[in-house]
């Protein structure tokens, strides 16, 4: 395939996600939570909305690999590639967008679980110094807030009991979310 061809698929899916996942907002959620669904179907199963959305787009990830086994023996149409196909881009857009608001709420939870114990400003470096997780996409400037913002993080970590460290955010993964809280800005 040539670039010119990809790039016109690539500009034709994009244009029709956004409307398509607009819509169902619109259709599944509400102005409050864009994860009505989800969020209703977790708790009726009590799991996580996370696992209920996987589970959803389990059935597409199936008609996708149904497609790709029966390929030599039956063509499918370009509609019926651009449905599934689409429809597992859906999910995962939306898999991305949970994921990262849960990070922002215990982002949020952790500045709410400092100002309860009256830690404010940049505490320094840590112990061990910063774990080094910054990435590539980055400018030298950027990569050096990353690291400050990691390694304050971490001393603010070590302040919160044991307990309230384990909550929503897994320690390993502090680099990953102050990256998303700094988008955010």
């Amino acid at each position: 395939m040539k670039s010119a061809i990809f790039n016109g698929l690539l500009d034709r899916r994009m244009s029709e996600l956004r409307v398509q996942l607009v819509n169902a907002g619109v259709k599944y959620g509400t102005e409050e939570d864009r994860f009505h669904n989800f969020n209703r179907e977790a708790e009726i199963q009590r799991i996580s909305r996370e696992k209920s959305l996987v589970g959803n787009m389990s059935k597409e990830l199936v008609g996708v690999l149904d497609m790709v086994d029966n390929f030599g023996k039956v063509i499918p149409s370009e509609a019926e590639v651009d449905e599934k196909g689409g429809n597992v881009i859906k999910y995962m857009l939306l898999l991305e967008a949970m994921m990262k608001e849960d990070i922002y709420e215990a982002m949020d939870e952790l500045t709410n679980i400092d100002s309860a114990a009256g830690v404010t400003g940049n505490t320094g470096t840590g112990e061990n110094g910063s774990t080094g997780k910054t990435g590539a996409n980055f400018s030298n400037y950027e990569n050096e807030l990353i690291k400050n913002y990691e390694n304050e993080l971490i001393e603010k970590m070590k302040r919160v009991s044991p307990k309230k460290r384990l909550m929503k955010v897994p320690y390993g993964h502090v680099a990953t979310l102050k990256r998303s809280r700094k988008k955010r800005v």
